[in-house]
């Protein structure tokens, strides 16, 4: 006789134990295993981020075992979150407050909704309209906490180049 498998959600990291049962004609039977468990360690997200005054961009290499993305976002101190989810490689989070420091969390979800991939960020939207439109676009990739400046940030922007007209004498 077989029984449906029962699975405990409360597994910690570290050294454990797990006992199996057997039952037959002849009766019930245990045997015990010792098992390590480890932590899962998600890839990380290759994230390009710009900030403006009140909004900012991101934007994200696609895989193809991601279904969908969880943006999450809050200023620090704050006591709730704003949330986003959507199916797209880029994404813009708006409404925001210029010259403030936001936390931002983009997961990625496979087509169950776990988590496959995930960054983290901290970003600070511009206090001067000035100096908004994303002149220096950031990367964030792998496994370095530092970002470095991206140099052709064009795909971010909006604004068209300018023409300058000559005149000839």
């Amino acid at each position: 006789m077989l029984t449906t498998p029962k699975f405990s959600k409360n597994l910690r990291v570290g050294r454990q134990t797990i006992e199996v049962f057997a039952q037959n004609s002849s009766g019930t039977t245990s045997k015990t295993f010792p098992i390590n468990l480890k932590a899962k360690s998600l890839p990380l997200l290759q994230v390009k981020y710009a900030a403006g005054q009140n909004d900012i961009k991101l934007s994200w290499t696609p895989d193809k075992n991601v279904s969908k993305y969880l943006i999450e976002w809050k200023a620090p101190g704050s006591s709730s979150s704003e949330y986003k989810v959507v199916t797209t490689f880029s994404t813009v989070i708006s409404n925001l407050q210029g010259g403030t420091r936001y936390e931002v969390k983009i997961k990625a979800l496979d087509k169950i909704g776990e988590t496959i991939a995930a960054k983290n960020l901290s970003l600070v939207t511009f206090a001067d309209r000035r100096r908004s439109f994303y002149p220096g676009a950031q990367s964030c990739s792998s496994a370095k906490t530092k970002c470095k400046s991206v140099a052709n940030t064009a795909s971010l922007r909006k604004s068209k180049p300018r023409i300058r007209k000559r005149r000839l004498e």
